[in-house]
């Protein structure tokens, strides 16, 4: 039942409102007819268009824009000509509807429009190059009410306002001279909303956009919409955020735009921008060719990017708004044309800060930055400050290198493998960065490189897992020239293989460098310190080593602009236990340090300076299976100093040397049949002093000691000065036979090939130079034997002194006590010339035995021929001068000299010449011819012997002796 009710009250409505529409539409055709609506609105259009224009025929629509009456144009052309102008039409629309809002205008008596609408208009907007333009054609109708002219022509309404605006255009193109500007949009459509000042919709959409500025094509058949909801305030002129956001798009590119702008002298910016994804290979296909050739020439760059913006400030001629955004990058992709590398994965979030009105404010913080490429990855935090200047980097990257990917940086001999991973921190100024000037920035690094090998060549080093620590600058500098970087390197093994040259492992060890900036400085300065508790071994050519905890410490600099200058290197390598092998030469050193210094001398930079020193605790050296030395401790201090002035080595070098050894024993088996032991050596030389402050030496059953100083010898090398020394020479015991028996020349005999013939005895002679005393020197030598063995002979208590003075060699009171006698020597030796040498001495001798004075100096047989008949002690004293010639030869004619003997309790001896005198004089034989004494005196000179008389008792006989005799024994 209440559904037929329903239906009953429906069907009577509708056909109360059927009937009253008709009715309306009856009267509103039979009052706004076209011919009645055409001239008003004409009037109305020459009211407000200044330009020429033409108005097609206007009716009345309802149906169409029901709910609302509207009125319909058949066409709207609006003509503007202009020199310059693409066209003199600037509108032209084939159809124009306007709504109008009937009950305002017959309320309020004013017209409102509620949308006004061209469909298929062209548009063709053009601005000269002094700024006018063909579009500045309306104007409002002037307010007439106090002059009214009856007359004139009167708007059938009070007030005009428009609510929407839409404009359907088929093409709408815009010239702008002065900005060499050219604009065409195809299929385009404008909306503009108006429900007050404060809220004003315009909505575009163009699918066909093309714009070229300056030459430059800046949009190519582009699809671009926007949505513009804003507020203006007339009496601020500020353009006012709206409730929604700005839109607007280009092909798939849409940015969001919130927040206010205040339009003046300048422009007040508070606005929010947002853009999604958007895809940089894309985008970069928007720009001009012109501007991504030389941008993108050679680069290829891909990835999806986000934007949110804050905008605030104002906008002038001197002054820039603040921006402040959060960036995001995903899917990034990057390469260049000029490396085989591709970076994938590229991902960054960051805040930038820019404020374009402080070159200082302006900053970048990376929350995260990650790529890779090959196998390698890197990834990055930190902050970018004063964009705008020399920007300041403060990063903290984390990387994960392959070798092999960078293998295009290293030469084509090089190749390499392993990874280097860890974390780098970075603050540093690009324009220090980009020059290398490090040290101007705070670099740290941890790094870690496992398994890394290197082939170069004939080079071959192997690490497998291996710390390294940077620090720039240096923190803790060892020098002041040190102060760039910093690097500790701690290998868990090292390998080392230069092939045919050197190879070497190396345990766990420390290793800490120390260099500078070589870019700013032009010196390469170095320090290194390896220290390690494995072992070291190293093998080159014939050389073996192992090398048991080494420590190096090492110090290089190297002027790169001066070739010629010396660098300055140090070393210091000390070390627990050392073993090497040198062909047939092996040596162990235990607990040993070894320093060493090469540097230019103050006077010139060319000329190179020396200094070493060794210190080990023990050494032990093999040559062969024969030569051997061992030491418990040795210390030798070197230096040297390079004079090219020096006419000889010692003046070249200027040596300095610090010897200490202690219980050394050396096996010389093929020049020595027994060892020689060195207990102690302690010395000094340089060339204005060599002071031996000990030595001690024991060879078989001889032991020497040495001390004393020698000075000036560098200026008796110079021949400027006299060389001065004294020295003492202490033995227990002296072998002397032992000794003569050790250095004894043998005697070789020469293999004459054919034809070849012995040489002459004066020929080989003349080989051989005598001892020529110098005459600027002046050395004194105090000798003290305790006991000598020599022939078959002991002698005590040697005592005396040699020296050498102006030319002179002197034996001075040179004394010993033996089993034959006691006997003192004073002797002199000088050489004026070569073959004029002279020789004197004065020769004492106690309780000397007869034969064995003849034994100990043969040449007394020659001056007194009759002392070989006796038997017994003498005291004997000889004192004498002659000159030789180069092979010592005795010149007869310069012999001069005396002798004395003084004899008791002489025997005769029992000879054929005593037979005879004893058979002659009745010698009692039964008994010992005895003499009781006997006191001879002689005399030589020349070749002449004179022995003055003296007297002698034998048997029952007293006999006068006396004569001369001649050296050849002729009477």
């Amino acid at each position: 039942m209440m559904k037929r009710v329903w239906k009953i009250i429906g069907i009577t409505l509708g056909s109360l409102l059927g009937v009253v529409l008709l009715v309306i539409s009856v009267a509103l055709w039979l009052v706004f007819t076209p011919k009645r609506l055409t001239p008003i609105v004409r009037q109305v259009a020459d009211k407000i268009i200044t330009a020429e224009h033409e108005v097609g025929q206007v009716e009345l629509t309802f149906f169409s824009t029901f709910p609302d009456f509207g009125l319909r144009a058949e066409g709207l052309t609006i003509v503007n000509p202009m020199v310059g102008a693409q066209s003199d039409t600037l509108l032209s629309a084939p159809e124009v509807v306007a709504t109008v809002d009937v009950r305002a205008f017959l309320r309020d008596e004013n017209l409102v429009v509620k949308e006004l609408s061209l469909h298929e208009a062209v548009v063709n907007a053009y601005l000269s190059a002094n700024g006018k333009t063909n579009f500045d054609v309306f104007a409002l109708p002037e307010d007439t009410t106090a002059d009214e002219d009856t007359t004139a022509f009167v708007l059938p309404f009070k007030g005009l306002q428009v609510d929407k605006l839409s404009i359907e255009a088929r093409g709408i193109t815009l010239v702008d001279e002065a900005d060499s500007l050219s604009a065409s949009l195809f299929g385009t459509s404008v909306a503009a909303t108006v429900g007050g000042w404060d809220d004003i919709l315009l909505v575009l959409s163009a699918p066909d956009v093309s714009a070229t500025m300056g030459g430059t094509q800046y949009a190519d058949h582009l699809c671009v919409s926007a949505t513009l909801p804003i507020g203006v305030s007339k009496r601020e002129a500020t353009v006012v955020k709206t409730n929604a956001p700005i839109v607007l798009s280009v092909n798939e590119f849409t940015l969001t735009l919130s927040g206010m702008v205040s339009l003046g002298d300048s422009i007040a910016l508070d606005t929010q921008a947002s853009l999604a994804n958007w895809q940089i290979s894309s985008l970069l296909m928007l720009l001009p060719s012109s501007l991504t050739e030389d941008l993108l020439r050679d680069i290829t760059v891909d990835g999806s990017v986000s934007l949110n913006a804050h905008v605030q400030g104002m906008y002038g001629d001197s002054v820039m708004p603040v921006v402040d955004a959060e960036i995001a990058l995903s899917d990034g992709m990057g390469r260049y044309s000029g490396l085989p590398y591709t970076l994938e994965n590229v991902g960054l979030v960051a805040d930038a800060h820019i404020d374009l009105n402080d070159s200082t404010a302006s900053r970048v913080h990376i929350r995260s930055l990650a790529a890779n490429t090959l196998s390698s990855s890197v990834e990055a935090q930190g902050d970018v400050s004063e964009l705008m200047g020399d920007m300041l980097l403060d990063l903290r990257l984390k990387a994960d290198i392959s070798l092999p990917d960078i293998a295009y940086f290293l030469p084509e001999t090089l190749h390499a493998d392993g990874h280097v991973g860890g974390n780098v921190a970075a603050k540093i100024r690009l324009s220090d960065l980009t020059a290398m000037r490090l040290a101007k920035g705070r670099i740290s690094g941890d790094l870690r490189l496992r398994d890394i090998a290197v082939q170069n060549d004939s080079l071959s080093v192997q690490l497998p897992d291996t710390r390294l620590g940077l620090q720039i600058p240096n923190p803790k500098p060892s020098r002041k020239q040190v102060g760039w970087l910093y690097a500790e390197i701690q290998p868990d093994s090292l390998s080392l293989d230069m092939t045919g040259m050197l190879t070497a492992t190396l345990g766990h060890a420390s290793m800490q460098v120390e260099t500078n900036d070589i870019l700013s400085s032009n010196v390469l300065c170095a320090t290194v310190d390896v220290a390690s508790e494995a072992v070291l071994h190293a093998a080159m050519d014939s050389i073996e080593a192992t090398v048991l905890a080494p420590r190096l410490t090492a110090y290089a600099a190297y002027d790169t602009r001066d070739t010629t200058a010396i660098p300055t290197l140090e070393a210091n390598l000390a070390f627990a236990d050392l073993q090497a092998v040198y062909t047939d030469i092996h040596a162990h050193l235990k607990g040993s340090s070894l320093a060493a210094n090469l540097s230019r001398t103050k006077r010139d930079k060319s000329a190179p300076r020396f200094s070493a020193a060794l210190a080990t605790a023990g050494v032990q050296a093999e040559i062969g299976s024969d030569i051997a030395m061992t030491t418990d401790s040795l210390r030798i201090e070197a230096a040297a100093r390079y004079n090219s002035k020096g006419n000889n080595l010692l003046l070249q070098w200027n040596p300095r040397l610090n010897i200490s050894l202690s219980n050394g024993v050396a096996q010389l088996p093929e020049m020595l049949p027994m060892p020689v032991y060195i207990p102690q050596i302690t010395f000094a030389y340089s060339n204005k002093l060599c002071e031996i402050a000990q030595s001690q030496i024991r060879l078989g059953n001889s032991d020497f000691a040495l001390s004393g100083e020698v000075k000036n010898i560098g200026k008796w090398l110079r021949k400027k000065a006299v060389l001065e020394g004294e020295l003492n020479f202490v033995s227990e015991k002296t072998d002397v036979n032992e000794l003569l028996a050790l250095f004894s020349a043998e005697e070789e005999e020469e293999t004459l090939t054919a034809g070849e013939t012995p040489a002459s005895p004066e020929v080989a002679s003349e080989e051989t130079e005598p001892f020529l005393v110098p005459k600027d020197v002046d050395l004194a030598l105090n000798t003290h034997i305790k006991e000598a063995r020599f022939f078959d002979e002991t002698a005590h208590n040697l005592k005396g002194r040699i020296y050498v003075r102006n030319g002179i060699l002197v034996l001075e009171e040179v004394g010993f006590v033996c089993d034959a006698a006691r006997m003192q020597l004073t002797a002199m030796y000088k050489t004026p010339r070569r073959d004029h040498i002279y020789v004197g001495l004065d020769y004492h001798m106690l309780d000397v035995d007869i034969h064995e004075l003849i034994h100990l100096i043969p040449q007394i047989d020659s001056m007194m021929p009759m002392l070989r008949s006796f038997k017994g002690k003498a005291e004997f004293h000889l004192a004498a001068e002659t000159f030789t010639n180069a092979k010592y030869e005795l010149k007869p004619s310069t012999i001069r000299g005396a002798a004395s003997l003084f004899a008791k309790d002489l025997v005769v001896l029992d000879n054929e010449t005593f037979s005879k005198i004893s058979k002659l004089l009745l010698f009692n034989k039964k008994t010992e011819n005895k003499i009781d004494s006997i006191s001879a005196e002689m005399t030589i000179y020349k070749k002449e012997i004179d022995v003055y008389p003296l007297c002698v008792s034998l048997d029952n006989y007293m006999v006068a002796l006396g004569g001369r005799h001649n050296l050849d024994m002729t009477f």
